[in-house]
């Protein structure tokens, strides 16, 4: 750790040129112990900064009561500064940008951490969070546990911002050196770079993403411009940054690091507007002009991309050789998202296998999860979609996903923000539901009523037949999947904008609640239970004597779900064998003896006699390791026609495009030859000797098995072998 003695700080303030008048020395050669912006968090010896639109005295207090030493300012209301008064031991200081300050004290207190680090630094309207944890999966595919995402290192800090605060950032990338991290991979929103959170970071990598208008209003940003510009400085503060060629403002975004350093600007090449708030969110001086990667759809990108008719990204390097990527998350927003981490984990020095590992893994909570019914009738989509861009490629890919079926939307708008986004986030959906329903998302300070009626008055012009407002967001998605199973119809409902968040914020502060997903499997209960199961699956006996053979992760929803299928599939006269892991069996035959199934434990080196006379029951195959290989051989030993991985992990749908995806063996037969990626290589395994298909099946989703031997209704992907 750096100095931590009060003159130290003064310095290092003057140093980066913010200015700092000390009003209050305070006690005579005081030491520093921790920084601090909550009054939650602060400690004795801190320097506490007091920040925020809506920070309060009762704030300082309470910071006062725990013994910081250091009171930092930039504007105090009178009833601050007459506490600071009644405290004469205290040093105040008051300098002219808090976010700043901060930043340059937070990197001085934990001794530089990010310089120790690897680091990359993800930007763009949408898509941030699913790319780091593609780029984190690859990384850590080629070095094993060393790669990390800075939120995921953050300690004890209350916020959810996307860019924590510069003292969260330090404190985390500390945290993250003691644990063993060599690469750190952070989400930088336009917000953390307008406040300063990254201020004098120099990161090894930036990617720029995408960008549409956003985050528009008096609280956010005044102008697309500022947003844009916001955005942009992140390339400024690294040595090399990788720019997606699909984004509309990509020459743009050449231009100004073409004219870096900034220092002599010249008429005619960057406006003086663009130069000042430049300045303002970079380390100054700008001396950076990165080394410039480009990857897209277009032809002469660095790393070229293209969606083949089997839903794999073919990725031409630029060696000009090609690999193919499973892309297991649906919307076609990850397309550019995968292109990015590949391109960027190459650079890192990943192997193409390893990058195709990682991005197989990756299914982001709160990002395209599916909850079905039991009848596979009712598909809930959960997603954090909430802005134009988002909006606009959920709802087309659903619509092409699942054809025909209608569709009911369930979001809503925040208040005092972003207030573009109420009518073109109405206005896209309207182009493809034909039921809305409009429900709260943190509407903050703001009436609800009074975003539901701008949200209305963009409705009128379509003329929709069915637009309702149910405030309780647990309320709005019983109501849709109720209202499907009263008109018996199928029905797809995009439940949008909060993802697995599990608070609210409203007039009266944050309140925890439920999530989105567990809301809608709540929904999809209720509509189970108003179902006959038994005549659901009588079509499954058109597999009587097939022998199935499944593969069960080591997940307690897979576990509950193959216990809730199994009376069914046996009843069907269907053979049924399974694997799973030595230590699941017991949760698994206490599961399923409830279910009327008796399950019989084998090993690699044991059978069953022929003393076993009491059926329902079932062999399970218990292992310690390699659960998919030799879930692979026991099929081949048991001849089995099917075998199926169960799975809660990513690579459900391995061609990210159909609800089922019947993929063709041929095409995916060199992609699975040539990688170490879990069930691809047992599946062409399985399919050169002798089973006839194979299938990965999401293991959330109640009776996904039973649904799979149905014909329709599962998610996952099946492979069979043509002859």
């Amino acid at each position: 750790m750096s100095e931590t003695n009060v003159t130290s700080y003064i310095n290092l303030i003057k140093e980066h040129s913010i200015g700092i008048e000390v009003l209050k020395k305070g006690k005579e050669n005081m030491q520093i112990s921790l920084l601090s912006y909550d009054s939650r968090n602060a400690g004795k010896g801190d320097i506490f900064f007091c920040k925020g639109r809506n920070f309060k005295a009762d704030y300082l207090s309470a910071a006062i009561k725990k013994e910081v030493s250091v009171v930092c300012f930039q504007d105090l209301t009178n009833d601050c500064k007459s506490l600071l008064d009644d405290h004469p031991e205290l040093a105040v200081w008051r300098v002219s940008d808090i976010n700043k300050t901060m930043a340059v004290c937070a990197a001085h207190r934990y001794g530089y951490p990010l310089k120790k680090l690897t680091t990359v630094a993800v930007t763009g309207t949408k898509g941030k969070t699913t790319t780091v944890q593609m780029i984190k999966n690859s990384l850590n595919e080629a070095f094993g546990i060393k790669a990390s995402i800075l939120s995921d290192m953050v300690q004890g800090a209350t916020s959810t911002l996307t860019t924590p605060e510069a003292i969260d950032v330090h404190k985390a990338a500390a945290f993250a050196l003691e644990q063993g991290v060599t690469h750190l991979i952070c989400e930088v929103s336009s917000q953390g770079m307008r406040y300063a959170r990254c201020y004098g970071i120099e990161f090894d990598i930036s990617c720029f993403l995408n960008f549409g208008n956003d985050h528009i209003s008096p609280n956010e940003h005044n102008d697309i411009s500022d947003y844009f510009l916001s955005k942009a400085a992140i390339l400024l503060m690294s040595k090399k940054t990788f720019i997606s060629a699909d984004c509309e403002r990509y020459t743009e975004l050449l231009r100004i690091i073409s004219n870096a350093p900034v220092k002599n600007i010249c008429e005619g090449s960057l406006l003086e507007k663009e130069y000042e708030l430049l300045n303002k969110l970079c380390l100054f001086p700008l001396n950076n002009k990165p080394k410039i990667i480009s990857f897209g759809r277009i032809n002469t990108c660095d790393y070229g991309g293209s969606l083949s008719k089997h839903g794999m990204i073919n990725v031409r390097e630029p060696s000009g050789e090609n690999v193919d990527l499973c892309l297991t998350l649906p919307s076609s927003i990850n397309i550019g998202n995968a292109l990015a981490a590949y391109a960027v984990s190459r650079e890192l020095g990943c192997t193409p296998d390893e990058v195709f590992r990682g991005i197989l893994k990756t299914h982001p909570d709160g990002r395209y999860e599916e909850v079905r019914s039991a009848d596979g009738k009712i598909t809930v989509i959960v997603d954090y979609a909430h802005n134009k861009m988002s909006f606009e490629a959920i709802f087309d890919d659903t619509e092409k996903r699942f054809k025909n079926i209608p569709l009911t939307a369930i979001f809503g708008c925040p208040g005092g923000k972003a207030f573009n986004r109420r009518k073109e986030l109405t206005e896209t959906a309207l182009k493809y539901a034909d039921r809305i329903i409009i429900t709260e998302d943190d509407s903050s300070d703001e009436e609800f009523s009074a975003i539901t009626d701008t949200m209305l008055e963009e409705s009128k012009a379509f003329h929709h037949p069915s637009i309702s407002i149910i405030k309780d967001r647990s309320a709005a998605v019983e109501n849709a999947v109720m209202n499907a199973l009263e008109n018996r119809e199928s029905r797809v409902i995009l439940f949008l904008g909060k993802g697995t968040e599990s608070s609210m914020k409203c007039s009266d502060g944050e309140k925890f609640c439920e999530s989105d997903l567990v809301r809608s499997k709540k929904a999809i209960d209720k509509y189970n239970s108003r179902i006959s199961i038994t005549n659901l699956f009588s079509d499954i006996s058109k597999r009587q004597g097939e022998k199935l053979c499944v593969c069960i992760c080591k997940n307690e929803n897979a576990l509950d779900n193959f216990a809730e299928s199994v009376a069914i599939l046996l009843s069907s006269g269907i053979e049924l064998t399974a694997v799973c892991e030595t230590d699941s069996f017991s949760y698994l035959r206490d599961t399923c003896y409830k279910n009327g199934v008796i399950l019989y434990k084998i090993d690699l080196n044991t059978h069953i006699g022929n003393e076993v006379h009491h059926p329902p029951y079932v062999k399970v195959l218990t292992v310690n390791e390699n659960l998919e290989e030799n879930g692979m051989r026991y099929a081949l030993d048991v001849k089995a026609d099917s075998l199926v991985y169960l799975t809660c992990s990513g690579g459900i749908l391995l061609n990210g495009n159909n609800i089922s995806s019947d993929i063709s063996f041929d095409y995916m037969k060199n992609v699975m030859l040539h990688t170490k990626s879990p069930y691809l290589r047992e599946i062409n395994t399985a399919l050169e000797n002798g089973v006839k298909e194979c299938a990965v099946i999401d293991g959330n989703q109640r009776y996904g098995i039973a649904l799979f031997c149905y014909g329709k209704g599962y998610s996952g992907s099946v492979i069979k072998k043509h002859t």
